[in-house]
């Protein structure tokens, strides 16, 4: 039992000293996704720099809750109660990528998912490395607007402050 305790002890030290949010003030956020007339809200609260995404994603309709971790090139991502099938899942790591880090734009990252991303006027175009288009993504201000061209659904972002550079 001793043995037990000196094992626990660490991880519950450990687990309260840290913050999900790294001791930074988060944003806070409305993720709404759509598709086919069908839409998700999620309420958020996220962390958004240079090669680090976290993100508390809740919706009471549903009683369901995300988070999503995005550090070093790797996605963490846990959900509970949420009508979001594990392949849609795996496209929204993308689709995050894409809206944030693609082009270096509004973020930076080390680790690069796509080919080409060009940037006009407020709309990034993102690009699969062999040219074909994947994403259309309007800026404005607080506001970011992901279409996802292959699979045909929407994602918004509202947040409370502006983001990017």
């Amino acid at each position: 039992m001793r043995l037990i305790i000196y094992f626990i002890i660490p991880f519950v030290l450990f687990g309260c000293g840290t913050d999900f949010f790294l001791n930074k003030e988060p944003l806070k956020q409305l993720v709404v996704l759509t598709q086919n007339g069908q839409s998700l809200e999620l309420q958020a609260k996220s962390l958004i720099e240079d090669n680090v995404t976290r993100m508390q994603l809740v919706s009471d309709f549903y009683r369901g809750d995300a988070e999503i971790v995005f550090e070093n090139g790797e996605y963490h991502m846990n959900y509970t109660n949420l009508p979001i099938s594990e392949d849609k899942i795996d496209t929204i790591k993308g689709d995050l990528y894409a809206a944030l880090y693609a082009g270096d734009y509004p973020f930076h990252s080390d680790y690069k998912m796509y080919g080409e991303s060009i940037l006009s006027n407020g709309i990034k175009t993102v690009k699969d490395t062999d040219g074909y288009v994947l994403y259309k993504i309007i800026y404005n201000g607080k506001e970011i607007r992901l279409k996802n061209v292959i699979l045909e659904y929407a994602i918004i972002i509202y947040s409370d402050k502006e983001l990017g550079k």
